[in-house]
């Protein structure tokens, strides 16, 4: 049984477990993906003493606009009454910092600037997960940005010129902000050899929230700061997302791509994160899970 610790935004659907380690149900899990897929993956898995009703069948195959919403749900439903309602989990620790010293010095003045992120006080959540504060910055924003800030404008559009000139302080802590992430992560990769990014989420307190990040054009590098005990990044992995790979990112980068299903865990205390992720460019095809935990494997050697 869970009982909530804050009441949900009107667009909450998701389970806000709050156990360390829980994982959001199943259904929810699924819910991410297409119907198409979720029908996909029924007729493999559906076994042949199924004896759902076929009345409740004809539903999940049900066409028009009115019924969309139903059939999705329904054919969620029967995929996870079909595989049995969970899912095995397997677990990987992210990546270490090649230069553990360097990462924690950054660490504490990163945390330092995230708690008092004037940003996440006046930005909306992202609708359809749970986060209560979720910040997007992309990099040529914060490029334009310094850019104006040292007079040095050649391309800023004229229409961000006066809400750059009103908005200098904010200006200035994001590109603070943004500065301190990137550093950061270059204590987790050989130098002069950082991971190609367009775009920085950072977000305090986000839960559960199974979704899909379909704008990604390529996988994506996690971390998780602050004071908490679970809040494992959890995604689909194996043929027809069989089973979870759970990775351990508390002071640890995680690689994963954001185009499949994948949440967080449960987790009490504090607990921030960032995604390095992006979304320009030309997409590149989706690597399988375990090419991801060769790589974080092959970073925590030692570690």
């Amino acid at each position: 049984r869970r009982t909530p610790t804050q009441p949900s935004p009107p667009h909450d659907n998701i389970s806000d477990a709050q156990v360390p380690g829980e994982d959001p149900p199943l259904v929810a899990q699924l819910a991410p993906l297409s119907t198409e897929e979720i029908l996909t993956r029924l007729k493999k898995a559906r076994r042949e003493d199924d004896k759902s009703p076929p009345s409740k069948r004809r539903k999940t195959q049900a066409k028009g606009a009115k019924n969309k919403t139903l059939a999705h749900a329904l054919a969620v439903n029967d995929l996870a009454r079909a595989m049995g309602g969970v899912r095995p989990v397997y677990r990987c620790p992210g990546a270490a910092p090649l230069r553990p010293a360097d990462f924690d010095e950054l660490r504490g003045k990163l945390l330092e600037a995230l708690r008092n992120f004037q940003d996440f006080f006046d930005n909306p959540q992202r609708k359809g997960v749970r986060s209560r504060r979720y910040l997007v910055l992309k990099r040529k924003a914060v490029d334009d940005a310094e850019r104006f800030r040292r007079r040095l404008v050649v391309d800023v559009p004229d229409q961000n010129r006066s809400e750059m000139i009103g908005t200098g302080n904010k200006v200035r802590e994001r590109a603070r902000v943004w500065r301190l992430c990137e550093k950061v992560l270059r204590t987790f990769f050989p130098e002069g050899h950082p991971p190609e990014y367009d775009s920085l989420a950072i977000t305090s307190d986000f839960r559960g929230s199974p979704h899909v990040d379909k704008k990604d054009t390529s996988h994506q590098y996690v971390l998780a700061l602050g004071d908490f005990e679970g809040g494992e990044l959890c995604v689909e992995a194996g043929k027809d997302g069989e089973k979870v790979l759970a990775v351990d990112l508390k002071n640890r980068l995680g690689r994963l791509d954001g185009r499949v299903p994948h949440w967080v865990s449960g987790w009490t205390g504090e607990r921030f994160s960032l995604v390095f992720f992006r979304t320009g460019g030309t997409p590149t095809p989706m690597e399988p899970v375990d090419a991801h935990v060769r790589w974080m494997k092959s970073q925590s050697i030692g570690s």
